[in-house]
């Protein structure tokens, strides 16, 4: 059954139930102040990630994709159980890389190849396997695959909400970013992600992307869902996230989870900036 105290909590911990993870994610291009990365094309362990994929078709992730962290056995179906994160942290030993915040997704997939030097509708194929039910608490973000160049397009989506309702647009205007890099996520100002339309809280697909501006580049949409955060503030010091005592929540990490990190820069980040860390999960 689902763990409901701590007495349960400490069982599990001792019983074989708990899984450690290291990560280790190398910057392959500086980072700009204030510009959300993706983190999962900076790989070292795991794997960079680097969009494969038909344009403009889903794509699914799970915990076998290459650049996945590992979060251990996935719980027996029908057993009951669910998985948890219990602890996180993050390290890095570059006098450039911080201050910043770590945010911790879930990610379910993208639609890659979405061309920027066009202005016209792109229609999005394939139906995302998802591991929350309906899409619930599902976001969007934009992910740069080829450089971009100069001019700030404003990108429209038409998506189905949690509700199963289709034909919804994003909340509000959203501006890309000129001459944004590879790595770096194109809409940049949403922190970091998609403005969803007054109401929805989740996405269960996407029809159709369409950019205001042509420039040259190309994107990944991708979908996924937001489990925490862990913010990095003082150099070659380790910040610690203790979700059992210091922050009682126990984020749930789903069967077949697709783990890895989007990164927000405070200060201007140097190539081959390393950044280390750890997640424990424990399941019963």
């Amino acid at each position: 059954m689902p763990i409901n105290s701590l007495d349960h909590l400490m069982r599990k911990t001792t019983d074989g139930s708990l899984f450690s993870a290291d990560w280790m994610l190398t910057t392959n291009i500086a980072f700009a102040a204030g510009r959300w990365q993706d983190m999962s094309r900076n790989g070292i362990y795991p794997s960079p990630n680097l969009y494969p994929g038909t344009s403009l078709t889903w794509v699914d992730c799970n915990s076998s994709t290459a650049f996945a962290i590992p979060t251990g056995p996935d719980t027996i179906a029908g057993s009951g159980m669910t998985k948890h994160c219990i602890f996180a942290s993050a390290l890095t030993a570059a006098p450039a890389g911080v201050p910043g915040m770590f945010v911790l997704v879930d990610l379910q997939g993208y639609w890659p190849g979405i061309n920027t030097a066009t202005t016209l509708l792109q229609t999005l194929s394939g139906t995302p396997s998802l591991r929350y039910t309906n899409g619930e608490g599902l976001k969007l973000y934009p992910v740069v695959t080829a450089t971009t160049s100069t001019g700030t397009p404003n990108i429209s989506l038409s998506y189905t909400n949690q509700a199963g309702t289709s034909g919804r647009a994003l909340g509000q205007t959203v501006t890309c970013v000129a001459s944004s890099p590879i790595g770096s996520l194109y809409a940049n100002l949403w922190a970091p992600f998609l403005p969803l339309a007054g109401g929805d809280t989740g996405v269960q697909n996407v029809a159709t992307v369409q950019m205001s501006a042509a420039t040259t580049g190309a994107i990944a949409l991708c979908l996924a869902k937001p489990i925490l955060t862990v913010p990095v503030a003082t150099v070659s010091n380790m910040v610690e996230r203790d979700f059992v005592n210091q922050f009682t929540s126990l984020p749930r990490i789903m069967n077949n989870a697709c783990l890895t990190w989007l990164f927000y820069p405070g200060a201007a980040t140097v190539i081959n900036s390393n950044f280390y860390g750890s997640l424990e999960f424990v399941w019963g």
